[in-house]
C-alpha cells in the first residue's frame, strides 16, 4: 500500500514534472534517507520512472500506471482538498467498503481490524464532509467516486504486485483489501505459488486432494488470504 511520504511524492509530481530527490525531500518535509526509500519503492513498483542528467543527478517523474492516473484525477476534480493530509493506507483500506453505505462492525469485521481502527481511519474524511452517514451506516459521498476508485486502485495494485514477484504471468481476477484470487499462465509459475507461503491453489485443481480429478484447462488458480483457511466449501 502506498504510504503517506509515497502519497506526497505523487502529489508533488503530479504535473508530470521530473524532480531530483533533494527537491522533493525539501518540497515534501521528510528526510533525504527516507525519500531515498520511498523513491526507490515507488519505481520498483512501476509508479515512477528515472532519468540521469548532468553529472549523473537522479531525477524521477510519475509513470503511466492504473494508481497515478486515478490519484490525478482524484486531485483534478478536488484540487481544494490537500489528499496527503487526509489519506493513509488504513483510511484507503476502509475506503474500499464505502461504496455503499455499510456499518462500522461490518467494515472492522471484513478489515480485521477493531471499530476503533476504522472509525480513526474514517475520521479525517468525517471532518472534511466526504462521508454520508444513515442509521448509523458510512459511505462516500457520490461526487467522490474518484477517492474510491484510488483505494481500488491501490489495493489491487499492491495485490498485482505481491503475486508478480514469485509468479511473473499472474492476473489478478477478484480482490478485496486482505484477499485475492489470482491466475497463472506458466506451469512455473503454478509451482512457484504452491511452494509460497500464504497462497493456496483453489478451483477443480484442489479437489485432487480428496481423491477427485478433473480435467483443468490451463492452470489453476490460487487463493491468498493469509489466516484464512482456505475449506472445500
Amino acid at each position: 500500500m502506498i504510504s503517506k511520504a509515497g502519497l506526497a511524492v505523487l502529489d508533488a509530481l503530479s504535473t508530470g514534472r521530473k524532480a531530483p530527490p533533494e527537491e522533493l525531500a525539501a518540497e515534501t518535509g521528510y528526510s533525504r534517507e527516507h525519500l531515498y526509500d520511498v523513491l526507490d519503492e515507488l519505481l520498483s513498483a512501476g509508479l515512477l520512472t528515472e532519468t540521469r542528467g548532468s553529472s549523473n543527478q537522479r531525477r524521477v517523474r510519475i509513470a503511466e500506471h492504473p494508481v497515478t492516473e486515478a490519484y490525478r484525477t482524484l486531485q483534478v476534480e478536488f484540487s481544494h482538498v490537500d489528499w496527503t493530509e487526509l489519506l493513509s493506507p488504513a483510511t484507503l483500506r476502509v475506503c474500499w467498503y464505502l461504496d455503499r453505505p455499510r456499518y462500522i462492525a461490518d467494515i472492522a469485521d471484513r478489515l480485521g481490524i477493531t471499530r476503533q481502527g476504522v472509525h480513526s481511519a474514517l475520521s479525517p474524511l468525517k471532518n472534511r464532509a466526504l462521508l454520508s452517514r444513515s442509521d448509523s451506516k458510512y459511505a462516500l459521498h457520490d461526487e467522490v467516486s474518484p477517492l474510491l476508485a484510488f483505494a481500488r486502485a491501490t489495493v489491487e495494485h499492491e495485490h498485482r504486485a505481491r503475486v508478480r514477484e514469485i509468479a511473473p504471468s499472474a492476473t489478478l481476477a477478484w480482490c478485496d483489501p486482505n484477499r485475492s484470487l489470482v491466475r497463472v499462465q506458466t506451469a512455473e509459475d503454478t509451482d512457484a505459488l504452491q511452494a509460497a507461503p500464504d497462497w493456496e491453489m483453489t478451483g477443480l485443481g484442489r479437489f485432487a486432494a480428496y481423491g477427485l480429478q478433473f480435467f483443468l484447462a490451463g492452470e489453476p488458480p490460487f487463493w491468498y488470504a493469509p489466516g484464512e483457511e482456505l475449506t472445500a466449501a
